[in-house]
Protein backbone atom coordinates (compact mmCIF):
# COMPACT_ATOMS: atom_id res chain seq x y z
CA UNK A 1 0.00 0.00 0.00
CA UNK A 2 0.99 3.52 -0.39
CA UNK A 3 2.11 5.98 2.11
CA UNK A 4 -1.36 7.99 4.09
CA UNK A 5 -3.61 6.17 1.93
CA UNK A 6 -6.27 5.69 3.80
CA UNK A 7 -7.90 1.95 3.53
CA UNK A 8 -11.56 1.27 3.80
CA UNK A 9 -13.59 -1.33 5.67
CA UNK A 10 -14.81 -3.85 3.74
CA UNK A 11 -17.55 -6.85 4.40
CA UNK A 12 -16.13 -9.47 6.06
CA UNK A 13 -17.43 -11.71 3.48
CA UNK A 14 -16.08 -9.78 0.76
CA UNK A 15 -13.28 -11.33 -1.11
CA UNK A 16 -10.57 -9.90 -3.26
CA UNK A 17 -10.48 -10.18 -6.82
CA UNK A 18 -7.65 -12.88 -8.06
CA UNK A 19 -4.97 -11.22 -8.66
CA UNK A 20 -1.62 -12.40 -10.78
CA UNK A 21 1.14 -13.08 -9.10
CA UNK A 22 3.35 -11.33 -11.90
CA UNK A 23 1.05 -8.34 -11.94
CA UNK A 24 1.45 -7.70 -8.26
CA UNK A 25 5.09 -7.76 -8.46
CA UNK A 26 5.11 -5.32 -11.17
CA UNK A 27 2.39 -2.78 -9.33
CA UNK A 28 3.96 -3.11 -5.94
CA UNK A 29 6.42 0.60 -6.09
CA UNK A 30 6.41 0.90 -2.15
CA UNK A 31 9.70 -0.79 -0.29
CA UNK A 32 8.74 -2.66 2.69
CA UNK A 33 11.94 -4.21 5.65
CA UNK A 34 12.45 -6.99 6.98
CA UNK A 35 14.23 -7.64 9.81
CA UNK A 36 16.24 -10.74 11.68
CA UNK A 37 16.94 -10.90 14.75
CA UNK A 38 21.04 -11.82 15.46
CA UNK A 39 21.54 -15.73 16.35
CA UNK A 40 22.73 -16.26 19.60
CA UNK A 41 26.66 -17.63 19.62
CA UNK A 42 26.80 -20.93 20.84
CA UNK A 43 26.11 -22.88 17.90
CA UNK A 44 25.23 -26.06 20.11
CA UNK A 45 21.90 -24.39 21.23
CA UNK A 46 20.59 -21.99 18.27
CA UNK A 47 17.48 -22.95 16.69
CA UNK A 48 17.64 -22.49 12.75
CA UNK A 49 14.57 -21.73 12.90
CA UNK A 50 14.10 -19.15 15.21
CA UNK A 51 17.07 -17.13 12.83
CA UNK A 52 14.25 -15.28 10.78
CA UNK A 53 12.62 -12.77 13.00
CA UNK A 54 11.07 -9.36 13.21
CA UNK A 55 14.02 -7.53 14.10
CA UNK A 56 17.98 -7.18 13.44
CA UNK A 57 19.61 -4.18 14.39
CA UNK A 58 21.92 -3.67 11.28
CA UNK A 59 20.89 -5.93 8.78
CA UNK A 60 17.78 -4.29 6.49
CA UNK A 61 16.17 -6.06 3.14
CA UNK A 62 14.81 -3.57 0.99
CA UNK A 63 11.65 -5.14 -0.87
CA UNK A 64 8.09 -3.92 -2.48
CA UNK A 65 5.00 -4.69 -0.91
CA UNK A 66 3.22 -8.03 -2.26
CA UNK A 67 -0.17 -9.52 -1.63
CA UNK A 68 -0.57 -10.80 1.55
CA UNK A 69 -1.17 -14.03 0.63
CA UNK A 70 1.92 -14.33 -1.25
CA UNK A 71 4.30 -13.00 1.33
CA UNK A 72 5.01 -16.63 3.11
CA UNK A 73 5.69 -18.16 -0.42
CA UNK A 74 8.59 -15.41 -1.92
CA UNK A 75 10.53 -12.68 -1.13
CA UNK A 76 11.74 -9.90 -3.58
CA UNK A 77 15.03 -9.79 -4.43
CA UNK A 78 17.41 -6.52 -3.25
CA UNK A 79 18.45 -6.37 -6.99
CA UNK A 80 14.57 -6.03 -8.26
CA UNK A 81 14.78 -9.03 -9.70
CA UNK A 82 11.17 -10.53 -11.36
CA UNK A 83 12.54 -14.00 -9.89
CA UNK A 84 11.32 -15.35 -7.26
CA UNK A 85 13.50 -16.39 -4.22
CA UNK A 86 11.77 -19.80 -2.07
CA UNK A 87 11.45 -18.70 1.73
CA UNK A 88 14.33 -21.26 2.41
CA UNK A 89 17.06 -20.30 0.11
CA UNK A 90 16.94 -17.21 1.72
CA UNK A 91 16.85 -18.75 5.02
CA UNK A 92 19.74 -20.62 4.18
CA UNK A 93 21.63 -17.46 2.85
CA UNK A 94 20.83 -16.27 6.10
CA UNK A 95 22.28 -19.50 8.18
CA UNK A 96 25.82 -19.07 6.08
CA UNK A 97 26.11 -15.39 6.71
CA UNK A 98 25.78 -16.51 10.86
CA UNK A 99 28.00 -19.59 10.60
CA UNK A 100 30.87 -17.40 8.95
CA UNK A 101 30.31 -14.72 11.58
CA UNK A 102 30.84 -17.62 14.15
CA UNK A 103 33.34 -19.12 12.58
CA UNK A 104 35.54 -15.19 12.94
CA UNK A 105 34.62 -15.23 16.24
CA UNK A 106 36.32 -19.25 17.09
CA UNK A 107 39.18 -17.63 14.91
CA UNK A 108 39.97 -14.69 16.58
CA UNK A 109 39.51 -16.52 19.75
CA UNK A 110 41.84 -18.97 19.27
CA UNK A 111 44.22 -16.67 17.68
CA UNK A 112 43.58 -14.90 21.00
CA UNK A 113 44.10 -18.14 22.92
CA UNK A 114 47.38 -18.43 21.44
CA UNK A 115 48.93 -15.77 21.64
CA UNK A 116 47.88 -15.44 25.56
CA UNK A 117 48.71 -18.81 25.86
CA UNK A 118 51.44 -20.89 24.02
CA UNK A 119 51.38 -24.30 23.57
CA UNK A 120 53.98 -26.35 26.04
CA UNK A 121 55.54 -28.45 23.88
CA UNK A 122 57.02 -30.31 26.20
CA UNK A 123 53.89 -32.20 27.53
CA UNK A 124 54.92 -35.40 25.23
CA UNK A 125 58.04 -37.28 26.52
CA UNK A 126 61.01 -37.57 24.21
CA UNK A 127 63.25 -40.65 24.73
CA UNK A 128 66.36 -40.83 22.56
CA UNK A 129 67.85 -43.68 21.76
CA UNK A 130 71.24 -45.24 22.59
CA UNK A 131 73.37 -46.49 19.56
CA UNK A 132 75.62 -49.42 20.11
CA UNK A 133 77.71 -51.51 17.63
CA UNK A 134 79.49 -54.60 17.07
CA UNK A 135 83.37 -53.13 17.27
CA UNK A 136 85.25 -56.13 17.69
CA UNK A 137 84.91 -59.90 16.48
CA UNK A 138 87.43 -62.76 16.96
CA UNK A 139 86.60 -66.13 15.88
CA UNK A 140 82.90 -66.93 14.68
CA UNK A 141 80.09 -64.74 16.30
CA UNK A 142 76.39 -64.36 15.43
CA UNK A 143 73.99 -62.00 15.82
CA UNK A 144 69.89 -62.40 16.40
CA UNK A 145 67.11 -59.82 15.65
CA UNK A 146 64.62 -61.99 15.83
CA UNK A 147 64.57 -63.94 12.93
CA UNK A 148 67.28 -66.95 14.02
CA UNK A 149 70.93 -66.48 14.45
CA UNK A 150 73.27 -65.53 11.81
CA UNK A 151 77.28 -64.50 11.19
CA UNK A 152 77.76 -61.20 12.24
CA UNK A 153 81.18 -58.77 11.19
CA UNK A 154 82.15 -55.50 12.82
CA UNK A 155 80.76 -52.55 12.27
CA UNK A 156 76.92 -53.84 12.71
CA UNK A 157 74.77 -52.23 14.81
CA UNK A 158 72.18 -53.56 17.34
CA UNK A 159 68.90 -52.33 18.56
CA UNK A 160 67.04 -53.13 21.43
CA UNK A 161 66.09 -56.91 21.94
CA UNK A 162 68.56 -57.91 19.85
CA UNK A 163 70.84 -60.64 20.94
CA UNK A 164 74.86 -61.66 20.33
CA UNK A 165 76.63 -64.46 20.78
CA UNK A 166 80.47 -65.84 20.66
CA UNK A 167 80.99 -69.60 20.02
CA UNK A 168 84.18 -71.60 20.86
CA UNK A 169 87.32 -69.63 21.01
CA UNK A 170 85.95 -66.44 19.89
CA UNK A 171 85.33 -62.94 21.28
CA UNK A 172 83.32 -59.46 20.58
CA UNK A 173 83.23 -56.17 21.63
CA UNK A 174 79.86 -53.88 21.71
CA UNK A 175 80.10 -50.25 22.23
CA UNK A 176 77.69 -47.82 23.27
CA UNK A 177 77.30 -43.82 22.13
CA UNK A 178 78.77 -42.89 25.22
CA UNK A 179 81.79 -44.88 24.97
CA UNK A 180 80.64 -48.00 27.30
CA UNK A 181 82.19 -51.16 26.38
CA UNK A 182 80.36 -54.78 26.69
CA UNK A 183 83.29 -57.80 26.26
CA UNK A 184 82.13 -61.08 25.68
CA UNK A 185 84.24 -64.17 26.78
CA UNK A 186 84.12 -67.52 24.41
CA UNK A 187 80.59 -69.07 24.60
CA UNK A 188 78.95 -66.42 25.79
CA UNK A 189 75.79 -64.64 24.81
CA UNK A 190 74.09 -60.98 25.41
CA UNK A 191 70.69 -59.52 24.71
CA UNK A 192 70.25 -55.62 24.69
CA UNK A 193 67.23 -55.21 26.92
CA UNK A 194 66.78 -51.54 26.70
CA UNK A 195 68.99 -48.58 25.11
CA UNK A 196 68.82 -45.07 25.56
CA UNK A 197 70.35 -42.18 27.09
CA UNK A 198 68.99 -42.35 30.78
CA UNK A 199 69.10 -46.59 30.75
CA UNK A 200 70.88 -49.38 29.25
CA UNK A 201 70.09 -52.74 30.33
CA UNK A 202 71.97 -56.15 29.03
CA UNK A 203 70.91 -59.45 29.67
CA UNK A 204 73.83 -61.86 30.60
CA UNK A 205 72.17 -65.09 28.97
CA UNK A 206 74.82 -67.33 29.23
CA UNK A 207 78.43 -66.93 29.45
CA UNK A 208 80.94 -64.42 30.52
CA UNK A 209 80.60 -60.49 30.20
CA UNK A 210 83.13 -58.04 31.59
CA UNK A 211 81.48 -55.03 31.15
CA UNK A 212 83.34 -51.25 31.37
CA UNK A 213 81.39 -48.48 31.57
CA UNK A 214 82.07 -44.66 30.65
CA UNK A 215 81.00 -42.04 33.70
CA UNK A 216 77.48 -40.91 33.38
CA UNK A 217 75.56 -38.63 36.39
CA UNK A 218 72.62 -39.32 34.30
CA UNK A 219 72.68 -43.04 32.92
CA UNK A 220 71.89 -45.42 34.89
CA UNK A 221 73.32 -49.29 33.45
CA UNK A 222 72.57 -52.55 34.60
CA UNK A 223 73.38 -56.01 33.78
CA UNK A 224 70.75 -59.18 34.15
CA UNK A 225 71.42 -62.66 35.12
CA UNK A 226 67.64 -63.92 35.03
CA UNK A 227 66.02 -61.91 37.77
CA UNK A 228 69.39 -60.91 39.46
CA UNK A 229 70.40 -57.19 38.85
CA UNK A 230 73.86 -55.62 38.80
CA UNK A 231 73.72 -51.74 38.30
CA UNK A 232 77.01 -50.46 38.07
CA UNK A 233 77.94 -46.74 40.02
CA UNK A 234 81.00 -46.30 37.66
CA UNK A 235 82.14 -49.49 37.16
CA UNK A 236 83.90 -52.49 35.22
CA UNK A 237 83.27 -55.75 36.27
CA UNK A 238 82.51 -59.11 35.12
CA UNK A 239 79.44 -61.07 35.40
CA UNK A 240 79.18 -65.38 34.88
CA UNK A 241 76.23 -66.82 34.48
CA UNK A 242 77.29 -70.74 33.63
CA UNK A 243 75.63 -74.22 34.88
CA UNK A 244 76.82 -73.75 38.57
CA UNK A 245 78.08 -70.28 38.99
CA UNK A 246 76.24 -66.77 38.82
CA UNK A 247 77.39 -63.76 40.21
CA UNK A 248 79.85 -60.72 39.71
CA UNK A 249 83.00 -59.81 40.25
CA UNK A 250 83.80 -56.04 41.09
CA UNK A 251 87.55 -54.55 39.62
CA UNK A 252 86.76 -51.06 39.45
CA UNK A 253 84.26 -48.96 41.48
CA UNK A 254 81.35 -50.42 43.21
CA UNK A 255 77.80 -52.55 41.79
CA UNK A 256 74.90 -53.00 43.47
CA UNK A 257 72.99 -56.06 43.80
CA UNK A 258 70.10 -57.69 45.98
CA UNK A 259 70.82 -60.72 48.05
CA UNK A 260 68.45 -63.60 48.81
CA UNK A 261 66.64 -61.11 51.21
CA UNK A 262 65.91 -58.53 48.44
CA UNK A 263 68.01 -56.03 50.36
CA UNK A 264 70.16 -54.00 48.43
CA UNK A 265 74.27 -54.52 48.63
CA UNK A 266 77.01 -52.62 47.14
CA UNK A 267 80.08 -55.15 46.40
CA UNK A 268 83.41 -52.78 46.03
CA UNK A 269 86.12 -52.59 44.35
CA UNK A 270 87.97 -56.52 45.04
CA UNK A 271 84.97 -57.97 45.73
CA UNK A 272 83.02 -60.41 44.44
CA UNK A 273 79.49 -61.70 45.08
CA UNK A 274 77.06 -65.35 43.57
CA UNK A 275 74.07 -65.67 44.33
CA UNK A 276 75.17 -68.97 42.59
CA UNK A 277 78.45 -70.92 43.39
CA UNK A 278 80.25 -74.57 42.93
CA UNK A 279 81.63 -73.05 46.77
CA UNK A 280 79.06 -73.08 49.27
CA UNK A 281 80.48 -70.67 51.68
CA UNK A 282 80.58 -67.96 48.68
CA UNK A 283 76.56 -68.45 47.93
CA UNK A 284 74.78 -64.93 48.93
CA UNK A 285 77.57 -62.91 50.57
CA UNK A 286 80.32 -60.64 49.73
CA UNK A 287 83.92 -62.40 49.37
CA UNK A 288 87.29 -61.07 48.65
CA UNK A 289 89.03 -61.41 44.91
CA UNK A 290 92.60 -62.76 45.10
CA UNK A 291 94.72 -61.36 42.35
CA UNK A 292 97.73 -64.26 42.01
CA UNK A 293 94.47 -66.43 41.52
CA UNK A 294 93.31 -63.89 38.24
CA UNK A 295 96.83 -64.09 36.84
CA UNK A 296 96.56 -67.05 34.72
CA UNK A 297 92.69 -65.40 33.49
CA UNK A 298 93.27 -64.81 29.93
CA UNK A 299 89.82 -63.06 29.49
CA UNK A 300 91.09 -60.39 32.15
CA UNK A 301 94.28 -59.95 30.91
CA UNK A 302 92.97 -58.95 27.64
CA UNK A 303 90.10 -56.54 28.86
CA UNK A 304 92.67 -55.23 30.91
CA UNK A 305 95.47 -54.32 28.12
CA UNK A 306 92.14 -52.43 26.39
CA UNK A 307 90.91 -50.32 28.97
CA UNK A 308 94.57 -49.13 29.30
CA UNK A 309 94.76 -48.34 25.58
CA UNK A 310 91.30 -46.29 26.58
CA UNK A 311 92.12 -42.49 27.82
CA UNK A 312 89.00 -42.72 29.57
CA UNK A 313 89.51 -45.62 31.44
CA UNK A 314 93.45 -45.86 31.50
CA UNK A 315 93.70 -44.56 35.12
CA UNK A 316 90.60 -46.72 36.57
CA UNK A 317 92.29 -49.94 36.16
CA UNK A 318 90.77 -50.71 40.09
CA UNK A 319 92.28 -54.08 40.85
CA UNK A 320 93.61 -55.41 37.52
CA UNK A 321 95.93 -52.91 37.53
CA UNK A 322 99.02 -55.46 38.87
CA UNK A 323 97.27 -59.13 37.02
CA UNK A 324 100.44 -58.97 34.46
CA UNK A 325 103.27 -58.77 37.42
CA UNK A 326 104.50 -61.97 37.66
CA UNK A 327 102.57 -64.99 40.32
CA UNK A 328 104.26 -64.52 43.75
CA UNK A 329 106.52 -67.81 44.22
CA UNK A 330 105.07 -70.76 46.22
CA UNK A 331 106.44 -71.88 49.88
CA UNK A 332 107.23 -75.29 47.83
CA UNK A 333 108.26 -77.71 50.59
CA UNK A 334 109.14 -80.13 48.14
CA UNK A 335 111.04 -78.15 46.08
CA UNK A 336 115.18 -78.83 46.37
CA UNK A 337 115.67 -75.02 45.81
CA UNK A 338 114.25 -72.31 44.07
CA UNK A 339 115.84 -73.14 40.75
CA UNK A 340 114.80 -76.80 40.66
CA UNK A 341 111.53 -77.90 40.02
CA UNK A 342 109.29 -78.28 37.76
CA UNK A 343 107.72 -74.74 35.93
CA UNK A 344 103.82 -75.39 34.56
CA UNK A 345 101.63 -72.82 32.39
CA UNK A 346 98.28 -73.43 31.08
CA UNK A 347 96.04 -72.13 27.95
CA UNK A 348 92.50 -72.73 26.82
CA UNK A 349 91.96 -75.11 23.97
CA UNK A 350 89.01 -76.19 22.14
CA UNK A 351 88.86 -79.39 23.75
CA UNK A 352 89.18 -77.88 27.51
CA UNK A 353 92.93 -76.53 29.08
CA UNK A 354 96.29 -77.31 28.12
CA UNK A 355 98.55 -77.66 30.65
CA UNK A 356 102.80 -77.15 29.28
CA UNK A 357 105.61 -77.94 31.97
CA UNK A 358 109.05 -78.11 32.33
CA UNK A 359 111.16 -79.93 35.61
CA UNK A 360 114.42 -79.03 35.68
CA UNK A 361 117.24 -80.76 38.42
CA UNK A 362 114.50 -83.35 39.96
CA UNK A 363 113.86 -87.22 39.06
CA UNK A 364 110.99 -87.46 36.66
CA UNK A 365 111.37 -91.38 35.76
CA UNK A 366 108.79 -92.50 37.51
CA UNK A 367 106.37 -89.60 35.50
CA UNK A 368 104.21 -87.01 36.27
CA UNK A 369 100.84 -86.26 38.01
CA UNK A 370 98.39 -83.68 36.93
CA UNK A 371 96.31 -82.61 40.02
CA UNK A 372 93.07 -80.19 39.41
CA UNK A 373 90.41 -79.17 41.22
CA UNK A 374 87.29 -76.26 40.46
CA UNK A 375 87.14 -75.96 44.57
CA UNK A 376 90.51 -75.72 45.58
CA UNK A 377 92.50 -73.40 44.71
CA UNK A 378 95.78 -75.40 46.10
CA UNK A 379 94.89 -79.28 44.66
CA UNK A 380 97.05 -81.83 45.91
CA UNK A 381 97.55 -85.37 45.29
CA UNK A 382 95.76 -87.38 47.49
CA UNK A 383 92.91 -84.58 47.61
CA UNK A 384 91.61 -83.72 44.46
CA UNK A 385 91.51 -85.57 40.92
CA UNK A 386 94.26 -86.46 39.26
CA UNK A 387 95.95 -87.42 35.56
CA UNK A 388 99.06 -89.61 34.94
CA UNK A 389 101.53 -88.79 32.56
CA UNK A 390 104.36 -90.97 31.62
CA UNK A 391 108.19 -89.48 32.00
CA UNK A 392 109.33 -87.49 28.99
CA UNK A 393 105.61 -86.19 27.97
CA UNK A 394 105.50 -82.21 29.17
CA UNK A 395 102.20 -81.84 27.95
CA UNK A 396 98.34 -82.53 28.48
CA UNK A 397 94.70 -81.52 27.53
CA UNK A 398 92.95 -82.08 30.13
CA UNK A 399 89.24 -82.42 28.84
CA UNK A 400 87.22 -79.55 30.47
CA UNK A 401 84.43 -78.05 28.87
CA UNK A 402 82.27 -76.53 31.39
CA UNK A 403 83.21 -73.26 31.72
CA UNK A 404 84.76 -73.30 35.12
CA UNK A 405 87.92 -71.99 36.53
CA UNK A 406 90.38 -74.92 37.14
CA UNK A 407 93.25 -74.76 39.42
CA UNK A 408 95.76 -77.06 38.15
CA UNK A 409 99.57 -78.39 39.37
CA UNK A 410 101.98 -80.88 38.37
CA UNK A 411 104.09 -82.97 40.65
CA UNK A 412 106.93 -85.39 40.11
CA UNK A 413 104.98 -88.82 40.70
CA UNK A 414 107.08 -91.71 43.26
CA UNK A 415 106.35 -95.00 42.54
CA UNK A 416 105.18 -95.55 46.40
CA UNK A 417 101.91 -93.28 45.41
CA UNK A 418 103.74 -90.35 46.70
CA UNK A 419 104.25 -86.58 44.41
CA UNK A 420 106.92 -84.55 44.99
CA UNK A 421 108.33 -81.19 43.40
CA UNK A 422 104.79 -79.38 42.89
CA UNK A 423 104.82 -77.07 40.40
CA UNK A 424 102.99 -73.51 40.96
CA UNK A 425 99.02 -72.61 40.56
CA UNK A 426 97.65 -72.43 37.32
CA UNK A 427 93.92 -70.84 38.01
CA UNK A 428 92.33 -70.89 33.87
CA UNK A 429 88.75 -70.95 33.00
CA UNK A 430 88.17 -73.71 30.56
CA UNK A 431 85.79 -73.51 27.58
CA UNK A 432 82.32 -74.14 27.73
CA UNK A 433 80.64 -76.21 24.94
CA UNK A 434 77.02 -76.98 24.22
CA UNK A 435 76.60 -80.06 25.93
CA UNK A 436 74.48 -83.13 24.39
CA UNK A 437 72.74 -85.37 27.61
CA UNK A 438 74.36 -88.49 28.43
CA UNK A 439 73.09 -91.36 26.33
CA UNK A 440 71.58 -93.29 29.97
CA UNK A 441 73.35 -97.00 29.97
CA UNK A 442 74.12 -99.52 33.03
CA UNK A 443 77.86 -98.93 34.51
CA UNK A 444 79.42 -102.21 36.14
CA UNK A 445 82.14 -101.43 38.07
CA UNK A 446 84.70 -104.55 39.25
CA UNK A 447 87.54 -104.45 42.20
CA UNK A 448 90.63 -106.37 41.62
CA UNK A 449 93.30 -105.41 44.55
CA UNK A 450 93.46 -102.03 45.07
CA UNK A 451 92.52 -101.32 41.09
CA UNK A 452 88.96 -100.43 40.38
CA UNK A 453 87.80 -100.74 36.59
CA UNK A 454 84.65 -100.28 34.82
CA UNK A 455 82.47 -101.06 31.51
CA UNK A 456 79.84 -98.80 30.59
CA UNK A 457 76.47 -98.66 28.11
CA UNK A 458 75.22 -95.55 26.63
CA UNK A 459 77.55 -92.40 26.55
CA UNK A 460 80.08 -90.76 28.64
CA UNK A 461 81.18 -87.44 27.18
CA UNK A 462 81.95 -86.10 30.03
CA UNK A 463 84.20 -88.98 31.85
CA UNK A 464 82.85 -90.20 35.49
CA UNK A 465 82.94 -89.71 39.35
CA UNK A 466 84.01 -92.32 41.53
CA UNK A 467 82.50 -91.87 44.40
CA UNK A 468 82.59 -93.30 48.33
CA UNK A 469 82.25 -93.20 51.86
CA UNK A 470 82.00 -95.00 55.01
CA UNK A 471 78.04 -94.75 55.34
CA UNK A 472 76.81 -96.84 52.73
CA UNK A 473 75.61 -96.10 48.95
CA UNK A 474 77.35 -93.07 47.75
CA UNK A 475 76.07 -90.39 45.32
CA UNK A 476 77.65 -87.16 43.92
CA UNK A 477 77.91 -84.36 45.33
CA UNK A 478 79.66 -86.18 47.80
CA UNK A 479 78.26 -86.89 51.28
CA UNK A 480 78.11 -89.30 54.54
CA UNK A 481 81.32 -90.33 56.84
CA UNK A 482 84.81 -90.35 54.95
CA UNK A 483 83.35 -88.85 51.74
CA UNK A 484 85.41 -88.35 48.66
CA UNK A 485 85.72 -88.48 44.91
CA UNK A 486 87.73 -88.75 42.23
CA UNK A 487 86.91 -87.35 38.45
CA UNK A 488 87.92 -88.84 35.20
CA UNK A 489 87.38 -86.28 32.87
CA UNK A 490 87.32 -88.14 29.62
CA UNK A 491 85.19 -90.91 28.93
CA UNK A 492 88.52 -93.79 27.86
CA UNK A 493 89.50 -92.95 31.88
CA UNK A 494 87.82 -96.26 33.08
CA UNK A 495 90.19 -97.31 35.66
CA UNK A 496 91.65 -95.75 39.08
CA UNK A 497 93.84 -97.06 41.52
CA UNK A 498 91.85 -96.52 45.30
CA UNK A 499 94.81 -96.54 46.83
CA UNK A 500 95.65 -92.94 45.50
CA UNK A 501 93.56 -91.51 47.36
CA UNK A 502 91.72 -93.76 49.98
CA UNK A 503 94.29 -94.09 52.57
CA UNK A 504 92.35 -93.87 56.44
CA UNK A 505 91.63 -97.48 58.17
CA UNK A 506 87.39 -98.21 57.50
CA UNK A 507 85.45 -100.10 55.36
CA UNK A 508 84.41 -97.94 52.47
CA UNK A 509 81.76 -98.14 49.94
CA UNK A 510 82.25 -97.89 45.82
CA UNK A 511 80.35 -96.44 43.34
CA UNK A 512 81.01 -95.01 39.53
CA UNK A 513 78.77 -92.97 37.30
CA UNK A 514 78.88 -90.85 34.78
CA UNK A 515 79.11 -87.11 35.17
CA UNK A 516 76.87 -84.68 33.04
CA UNK A 517 78.83 -81.57 33.40
CA UNK A 518 75.62 -79.48 33.36
CA UNK A 519 73.44 -81.21 30.56
CA UNK A 520 70.87 -82.73 32.91
CA UNK A 521 69.22 -81.67 36.25
CA UNK A 522 71.45 -84.48 38.10
CA UNK A 523 74.67 -83.92 38.22
CA UNK A 524 75.51 -87.67 37.61
CA UNK A 525 73.54 -90.56 36.23
CA UNK A 526 74.15 -94.15 35.72
CA UNK A 527 75.56 -95.51 39.02
CA UNK A 528 77.17 -98.69 39.09
CA UNK A 529 74.70 -101.57 40.07
CA UNK A 530 76.43 -102.81 42.88
CA UNK A 531 78.15 -101.12 45.47
CA UNK A 532 81.84 -102.43 46.02
CA UNK A 533 83.15 -102.62 49.61
CA UNK A 534 86.85 -101.35 50.15
CA UNK A 535 88.68 -102.37 53.28
CA UNK A 536 91.76 -100.65 54.41
CA UNK A 537 93.68 -101.76 57.26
Amino acid sequence: MMPNEEIKDEPESAQPEPVEKKDILEETTEPITVKVEKPKTDTDEMDLDAVVGESIPTTEIQTEEIAPELTNSYRIPSSGSQKPLHHHSMKRIIIAAVVILILAIVAAGAIWATHDNPVDNDQSEIIYSQGAAITAVEGTVEYDTGSGWVAVEQGVNLNESDSLRTLENSRAIITLDDGSAIRLDSNSTVTMTKLTVDEVTVDNDGGQVYTRIAPSETRKFYVYIDDQPFMALGTAYRTTNITDEQGVEVYQSTVKTMDAQEQEINVAEGEAFFVKSKIAEQVDKISKLDIEKLKDDDFLKWNKSLDENEKQFADKLGFLVDIDQPKKEENNENSSSASNGISASGVKVDSGIKISWSATGIDTSDGFKIIYSDDNDTPSYGENSAKYVDSGTFSQVLELTDGRIWHVRVCAYRSEGLCENYSNVISITAPYKEKAPVQTGPVTAILNGNQLSWTYGGTAPYGFRVVWNTSGKPTYPVSGDKSGYEYLSSSNDVKFDLSERITDPGTYFIRVCKYTSGSQTEQCIDYSEQTIKYIVN
